[in-house]
């Protein structure tokens, strides 16, 4: 069966009209289950369960930019749990390791076909919740994946994700203000308009230390420092992977993820205007 119409919710909703299970199973082209996946997964399904999620880890990166994407992407972990609630911050997973009951899937009606570019799975997983049933997360369910390897990849994916933020949260919250600061976060269900402001991204913390030092110049080393504790922090996390890294590649740990964040930055700005929702 083939689907003329170009996007993703298109091909899934046309492949499971083609299955004939009571599961449907959901992976991405630039993925790779492991051999167990579809028997971890199935084997969690329990009375009240509507889907169950999988573990995604990293493939081994052919590129400085993958590596780097392998940090700080798609991050999930080794502990299973239930979710019940879809948050913004929570409760969403990607289809590139899901399994969902077909009844439920049917009654949801499915991927909603209008979204074009990401956030279909959170929506996904938003409204299962709506119809009152769980989400399993199943860590030993794993699929690697591979994440992109070039900056305008990079860029263009973190800038999609940031529109598709604007998009959940005026989709699935009447009443939402959620303000993440660098340790911790503020959420509130019971105030008027829909907000959500990520303070705690690299790109405003940067902003942020540059205007202090720039207000109090004897603080300049602020913004220096910053960058000097981006590039420790990257170090940290690839001595953690299980594949090399050269260490010249750290360096660019630091510029990357600015990029990342700014690009995403300006996704929420566009989702916001888009879709009438505060998100930055």
């Amino acid at each position: 069966m083939e689907e003329d119409r170009t996007g993703a919710t298109f091909a899934r909703n046309r492949g499971v009209a083609a299955a004939s299970g009571d599961l449907v199973a959901f992976t991405d082209a630039d993925c790779e289950p492991a051999a167990d996946w579809l028997d971890r997964l199935t084997s969690a399904f329990r009375p009240g369960i509507g889907a169950v999620a999988g573990r995604i880890k990293p493939a081994p990166p052919k590129t400085v930019v993958e590596a780097f994407a392998a940090l700080y992407t798609l991050r999930t972990g080794e502990e299973p749990f239930d979710s019940t609630r879809f948050t913004l911050l929570r409760g969403g997973f990607a289809t590139a390791n899901l399994v969902v009951r077909r009844d439920v899937f049917t009654a949801i009606g499915g991927f909603d076909e209008g979204i074009r570019i990401y956030g279909e799975d959170y929506d996904l997983c938003a409204r299962i919740y709506r119809l009152g049933r769980v989400i399993r997360y199943e860590p030993q369910a794993v699929g690697l994946h591979h994440h992109r390897t070039t900056l305008r990849g990079l860029l263009r994916q973190s800038f999609h994700f940031g529109a598709c933020h604007a998009y959940l949260l005026r989709r699935h919250f009447r009443r939402k203000v959620l303000i993440e600061l660098p340790l911790t976060s503020w959420d509130r269900d019971d105030l008027p308009g829909r907000i959500w402001l990520d303070l705690a991204s690299a790109d405003k913390k940067l902003i942020a230390l540059w205007g202090l030092a720039g207000w109090l110049p004897w603080l300049w080393w602020l913004p220096v420092g910053y960058l000097a504790y981006l590039y420790v922090d990257a170090c940290r996390r690839f001595r953690r992977e299980i594949f090399p890294i050269p260490r010249w590649a750290r360096l660019a740990a630091p510029g990357l993820l600015l990029a990342k964040s700014a690009a995403m930055t300006a996704g929420r700005l566009v989702g916001s205007a888009r879709y009438r929702a505060v998100c930055l």
